[in-house]
């Protein structure tokens, strides 16, 4: 009996270790709550939410549906995804993130947006990113990029927020392609996309957890912030952060001014 249950033992271990996880990170105001709508509604895989808010903040893993007040219907038969702002998050919930086996992917949002969508004014951001003073909202953002630069090329993807806006379909069929997905689902979903978006929207109005501090202000349009910032403004942004982090640059030369 003690043989059989040591065998038991060590094909669970096997079988956990092989199997592959599915990360999300993004950080606040990048898009998340599209994303993860989006993810569950075409793939109707369940979501373990590691953010720690209101009154269940000392939950490690948090039932993303439940929370939110919305489910698509979930496929048991496929693996949960598990989605975070930060890599702490993750550690908090004793996540193991395997590098070599897991998937990890990145919704990326153009930083000088992200800070705008803040309330975080053009000065300001110069002046965070002129000083060794700590932000936490940029170095979440400098150690999720530094994380997916160390991950498994084959095993991670990119995604920017921009592209989920102007370029949807294209969008959303190179993630559920990479997600092993079938892309059928992007189609239907597609055909819908205005009441998907007025769905997404509802969902921050209706949660009485977020609704106080989250940002709804774009409603559920393709708002850029930053058009109404001054060139030289932007330019010297774009500066501060190629000097601070050279490495990183790359991801937002695309929205260099």
């Amino acid at each position: 009996m003690k043989i059989f249950l040591w065998i038991l033992c060590v094909t669970f271990c096997v079988f956990t270790s092989l199997r592959a996880e599915t990360y999300i990170l993004t950080v606040q105001h990048s898009g998340s709550m599209w994303s993860l709508y989006s993810l569950h509604t075409m793939t109707k895989r369940e979501i373990g939410d590691c953010n720690f808010y209101g009154p269940e903040k000392h939950i490690p893993i948090r039932d993303w549906h439940r929370f939110y007040h919305y489910n698509a219907g979930i496929d048991q038969t496929k693996d949960r995804i598990y989605f975070a702002h930060s890599i702490e998050r993750f550690n908090n919930a004793k996540l193991p993130l395997n590098k070599e086996n897991d998937k990890l992917l990145i919704v990326l949002r153009n930083f000088k947006e992200c800070f705008s969508s803040l309330r975080i004014s053009p000065n300001q951001l110069i002046e965070i990113l002129s000083k060794p003073k700590r932000n936490v909202f940029l170095q979440n953002l400098v150690n999720n990029l530094n994380l997916y630069e160390s991950w498994s090329p084959e095993n991670r993807l990119l995604v920017y927020y921009e592209d989920l806006l102007v370029r949807p379909q294209e969008t959303f069929e190179s993630m559920l392609a990479w997600l092993g997905e079938d892309s059928q689902s992007v189609h239907d979903y597609m055909q819908d996309l205005d009441t998907h978006k007025a769905n997404c929207l509802h969902l921050y109005k209706t949660n009485k957890v977020i609704k106080g501090f989250a940002n709804t202000k774009s409603k559920g349009q393709t708002v850029f912030y930053t058009k109404n910032v001054s060139t030289e403004s932007l330019q010297t942004i774009d500066q501060l952060f190629a000097k601070k982090y050279p490495h990183l640059w790359k991801y937002f030369e695309r929205f260099k001014s």
